[in-house]
């Protein structure tokens, strides 16, 4: 069943043991079904990264939104990459080391 994106504020995670075995390009993609909203997108320097594009309804939601996704980031210590494209569009980037190699 696929999860909804704000609901991943719910979840923990845990670093990847060194023996664990990491997942391929390919087996990262067919798992981003369950997570709705995102998509594996390459960055400026050709490594991947996970994206999620949230339309809101002014500029005033997209600042809310940043500032509800900046308090659950430092909670994580997880810190994507957030912009304000618009008045009506937040676009959020994450890229740590783990995943760079889970991509």
């Amino acid at each position: 069943m696929p999860l909804f994106s704000l609901s991943l504020s719910q979840l923990q995670c845990s670093p990847v043991s060194p023996s664990q075995t990491l997942l391929s390009a390919d087996d990262a993609r067919k798992l981003l079904h369950k997570i709705l909203g995102w998509s594996i997108v390459e960055d400026e320097a050709g490594g991947l990264k996970i994206r999620c594009m949230c339309k809101v309804r002014d500029f005033g939601y997209g600042v809310e939104l940043i500032n509800r996704i900046h308090k659950v980031a430092e909670a994580s210590v997880h810190f994507p990459s957030l912009h304000l494209e618009s008045h009506t569009q937040v676009r959020a980037d994450y890229l740590s080391r783990p995943l760079a190699h889970l991509l």
